[in-house]
C-alpha cells in the first residue's frame, strides 16, 4: 500500500506498488477468489519444503531508505525465495499457473515478474548483500510442471527502474492530492440550495456520508420533489 505524505514528504511503498501488474491480465486470471489463493499457497508450501534447509531462505524480508526528489522514501518487500550461493545470492519468484502440458512450454516471461524479481535483488544489494542473479519460476497447479526463466541482474537497469516508477508514483500522488485539495474547496464553498433541511434529505445525508465513509455502495429512492439531487450532493 502507498503512503504518501507532501507534507512530511515521505514516501513508503511495497515492491509490488512498483510493478505494472495491470500487465498481467491473461485468460487464467479470471479464476480468481479462495480456491485460486489456495492452489497457489499450497505450491508455494510444496516447493519450500523441497528445497535444502541450508542454502534456502524462504520469504525473505527486504527493506530500503534513502532519499528521491526531497523525499524520504521507503520501499519494502518480501522475496519468495533466496538461493546461498559461492557467488552471492539468487533471488527466486515462485509464480503459480493454471496452464499445464503444452501451455507451459510456449509460456513466456511477463515483464512485471521479471522487473519484480530484479527489484528484489537490487535492494538485496544495496542492503550490502552481493547478488549472483534471479530467476522466476512457473509452476503448473495442475501437474506441477516447472519453467524457469533466468533473470540477468543488473544494478544501474534496476536502479533506473526504480527511480522511473518512484518518478511515475509521485506524480500520480501529487495529482490525487491536488484534485482532493480542489474537490474540498469547492465542496466547503458551495450552499445548501434550500432554507432547512427535509427530514427525508437529511436521512439521505447522513446514509451517504456513512457510505462514502465506510466504501460501500448505497442506492436511494425517495418520492419526486423531496429534493434527492440537494441531498445527494450535500
Amino acid at each position: 500500500m502507498i503512503k504518501f505524505d507532501e507534507q512530511a514528504r515521505t514516501l513508503h511503498v511495497n515492491v509490488n506498488d512498483l510493478v505494472h501488474s495491470a500487465e498481467l491480465f491473461d485468460e487464467e486470471m479470471q479464476a480468481s477468489g479462495p480456491t485460486r489463493g489456495h492452489l497457489g499457497s499450497k505450491i508455494h508450501s510444496e516447493y519450500f519444503n523441497a528445497q535444502d534447509p541450508v542454502a534456502y531462505r524462504k520469504e525473505v524480508f527486504v527493506r530500503w531508505e534513502g532519499e528521491w526528489r526531497g523525499f524520504a522514501v521507503t520501499v519494502e518487500g518480501r522475496a519468495d525465495g533466496v538461493v546461498t550461493t559461492a557467488d552471492g545470492v539468487i533471488v527466486e519468484e515462485i509464480k503459480s499457473t493454471l496452464r499445464h502440458g503444452r501451455l507451459m512450454e510456449s509460456m513466456v516471461l511477463a515483464s512485471p515478474h521479471s522487473e519484480q524479481c530484479a527489484l528484489y535483488c537490487l535492494l538485496l544489494r544495496l542492503a550490502g548483500t552481493p547478488v549472483d542473479g534471479g530467476v522466476v519460476k512457473y509452476i503448473s497447479a495442475t501437474d506441477r510442471v516447472m519453467r524457469i526463466f533466468d533473470i540477468q541482474f543488473d544494478a544501474g537497469t534496476s536502479t533506473e527502474l526504480l527511480h522511473r516508477r518512484l518518478d511515475e508514483i509521485i506524480r500520480e500522488q501529487q495529482l490525487e492530492a491536488h484534485q482532493r485539495s480542489r474537490r474540498e474547496t469547492h465542496a466547503q464553498a458551495m450552499r445548501f440550495p434550500f432554507d432547512t433541511i427535509r427530514p427525508g434529505q437529511q436521512l439521505m445525508m447522513d446514509e451517504i456520508e456513512g457510505a462514502a465513509r465506510d466504501g460501500r455502495i448505497i442506492l436511494c429512492a425517495a418520492p419526486t420533489g423531496i429534493g434527492k439531487t440537494a441531498a445527494a450532493l450535500f
